[in-house]
């Protein structure tokens, strides 16, 4: 959401959980490095070739009469080098079968050969968008090599185009580690992933996070972020006023009382009153209640209201122009920037002296 004021935004909570998650992701990607438990703990599985190469087609690497070596090792690195010319040609498929053969005959004490094998098939199975046997075939690699950068990479790709943004964030952790944090593309990549999964858990957030309103200090400072709130100037107002007697208040008049005396907690109740009701000062009961709804973090709730008002011809402009810029701003929390945008220009038109307005619509275009 755009900023609420010279207390921050709305969602405080947000960058706490941030910056806890960021540096318990690299303790996570650390640990997991030194305790040798990085990968999943799985046995490595071959996979059988659609096609079955005759292994007579290959002779062995540096064999000059072309016959074929009986050597396991060197007949795995001749498919291994066939697959890659397969590989350089886009024959992405016929790489994999080849890539296959080799990890199938290749003695398990070529460690770091197999996970090589590995990576190259699932670069393969990468260039084909298989993305699920990629994160098994790097996985693989990983567990044979610990500290495979090249296959972690992979993965935290193949992870980020399966919406899997945590694992992908542990994975480019661990490699920025591996490369001392010196590789400003790595950097970058790892920071692309962490706003996203930022955004992520910033919804989640808002969607499980009690409805609650936050602290009397911070709603006062909220409203007078306005410079042309109406109902804001109409509590002024109403402090300038001696002898006053809330207890034959009702409805709006009982919800400017309240305000003033920052009795928060019972705003939304009397804003009810006078709604349900249909009292003369509807619309600015629905501006309030929508405020306190948006402070509390009920988008739905906020919508309903707000959007309400935003459709009634006959309320005050400065009514409507302030329920637009935070239905806008409501938008900007949730990505919807062209829409939001749609509201700033909607209340620009209808107000174009409104400095509100042409603040909030700034600060999402920055």
């Amino acid at each position: 959401m755009a900023s609420m004021g010279k207390q921050g935004s709305v969602w405080p909570k947000w960058q706490i959980a941030l910056a806890v998650g960021t540096p318990l992701a690299i303790g996570l990607a650390y640990w997991y490095l030194r305790s040798c438990k990085y990968s999943k703990n799985e046995k490595p599985k071959n996979k059988d070739s659609e096609k079955k190469k005759e292994s007579n087609a290959i002779g062995a690497e540096g064999d000059q009469e072309g016959t074929v070596s009986q050597d396991p090792y060197e007949k795995a690195k001749s498919y291994k080098n066939k697959g890659n010319r397969f590989f350089k040609d886009g024959k992405y498929e016929k790489a994999i079968d080849c890539y296959t053969e080799a990890i199938e005959i290749c003695p398990p004490s070529k460690i770091n050969d197999m996970a090589t094998f590995y990576q190259n098939r699932a670069a393969a199975s990468e260039n084909l968008r298989n993305y699920e046997e990629v994160i098994e075939d790097c996985s693989r690699a990983i567990e044979l090599n610990k500290t495979y950068i090249k296959a972690l990479l992979r993965r935290a790709k193949a992870y980020e185009a399966t919406n899997k943004h945590w694992e992908s964030f542990e994975d480019l952790t661990a490699v920025c580690i591996l490369e001392n944090f010196q590789n400003m593309n790595t950097l970058q990549t790892t920071d692309r992933v962490l706003k996203t999964l930022s955004k992520a858990k910033a919804k989640e957030l808002v969607n499980t996070q009690p409805k609650e309103l936050p602290s009397k200090h911070f709603i006062t400072n909220y409203f007078i972020s306005f410079c042309d709130d109406p109902v804001l100037k109409e509590v002024l107002e109403y402090k300038k006023q001696e002898g006053k007697d809330p207890s034959k208040l009702r409805g709006y008049e009982l919800v400017i009382h309240l305000l003033a005396e920052e009795q928060y907690e019972e705003v939304i109740p009397a804003c009810t009153d006078e709604i349900e009701r249909n009292g003369e000062r509807l619309a600015e009961a629905l501006l309030v209640r929508g405020t306190f709804n948006l402070l509390k973090c009920d988008m739905e709730a906020t919508k309903s209201d707000l959007t309400r008002l935003v459709e009634m011809k006959e309320a005050n402009v400065k009514l409507r122009v302030n329920a637009l810029i935070k239905i806008g701003a409501l938008k900007v929390q949730y990505e919807q920037m062209e829409n939001a945008l749609k509201d700033f220009d909607e209340a620009i038109k209808l107000d174009p002296n409104n400095a509100d307005v042409y603040l909030h619509r700034g600060q999402v275009r920055n």
